[in-house]
């Protein structure tokens, strides 16, 4: 998403910036998740360069780029049969005005600041959003289009282009490719079947706000950060869309970009997919079938024993 605003800003996905590790803004340093030297947009997505996001995003402004974000279906509530949706906030300036003159208590500056900008920039911040608008900005990605979700049925009709221009998400799309099949962050995650190329991007959602030495990935398991990945298959001719959400995992590429190989591989290849499930199974302790009837069995003699 932030790939894209930068280049509808007017930015060339070839030009570089130097990450040294993370973007200093005034007295406070925003750390970046390694130092990744020179890149450009696509090294910045397939390394997960906080700073080259960081940099970027301050450069043309968060409210340059809200308007991607919501075109992409962030923040926004699809028209599904279900009870209610969370639709989660795509801040902007506009939006934090609006809030604090709502409940001063809720935010302390009434002003959006530079810092605002980092924060929202790499997802964080005040940016809440939900599965399955990471999904549907998966997909949108992926085909160009407007794609709304659905639960039931086949959408027969396509649906209708984003306008987004092709260079633009070629761009985004090697980068997502590279995260996978080059030297990027969920090289782990490739699928070794003959054409069928994953692409995705790594990410992690704060449970609170990380102060000091402290660290989003130890501590107490609730504290812990939320593993993310969006991908999209096969990168040739896009047929799969998604996203996957390990709430406290270990990280996007070691946690959720696992899951999203394994699901694909089943939709391509349901053999290979079940003789990788046998063996997950094994170190689980046996079948879901087994490990439920040992489950039901412990509290069937403590319900006998408690009587």
């Amino acid at each position: 998403m932030g790939a894209l605003a930068i280049q509808a800003a007017g930015i060339d996905p070839d030009e570089t910036i130097f990450c040294p590790g993370g973007y200093r803004l005034g007295n406070r340093f925003f750390r970046c998740l390694g130092r990744h030297g020179t890149v450009n947009m696509r090294r910045a997505i397939a390394k997960s360069c906080n700073t080259y996001f960081y940099a970027m995003g301050h450069r043309i402004g968060y409210d340059a780029i809200a308007p991607m974000a919501r075109r992409l279906g962030l923040g926004q509530k699809f028209d599904l049969p279900v009870v209610s949706q969370s639709y989660g906030t795509v801040p902007d300036s506009a939006w934090k005005a609006r809030r604090y003159k709502e409940n001063k208590r809720l935010i302390e500056r009434p002003d959006w600041t530079a810092s605002d900008t980092l924060n929202a920039s790499i997802g964080q911040g005040y940016l809440i959003l939900n599965p399955l608008q990471l999904a549907v900005m998966a997909a949108r990605i992926a085909s160009g289009r407007d794609v709304q979700p659905h639960l039931l049925g086949v959408h027969k009709k396509a649906a209708p282009m984003l306008g987004i221009p092709q260079e633009h998400l070629d761009a985004v799309r090697g980068g997502m490719w590279e995260v996978v099949n080059g030297d990027g962050t969920a090289g782990a995650s490739r699928i070794t079947l003959p054409g069928i190329e994953l692409c995705g991007k790594t990410g992690t959602a704060q449970v609170r706000k990380i102060v000091g030495s402290q660290r989003g990935q130890s501590g107490d398991w609730k504290y812990r950060d939320h593993g993310l990945f969006v991908f999209f298959a096969p990168y040739s001719a896009p047929r799969y869309a998604g996203a996957v959400v390990i709430e406290h995992g270990l990280g996007g590429a070691k946690a959720a970009a696992p899951v999203a190989k394994d699901v694909l591989t089943y939709l391509f290849a349901p053999d290979q997919a079940m003789a990788r499930l046998s063996e997950l199974e094994a170190g689980w302790g046996g079948t879901l079938a087994e490990r439920m009837a040992r489950r039901a069995a412990l509290v069937t003699a403590a319900a006998a024993k408690n009587v």
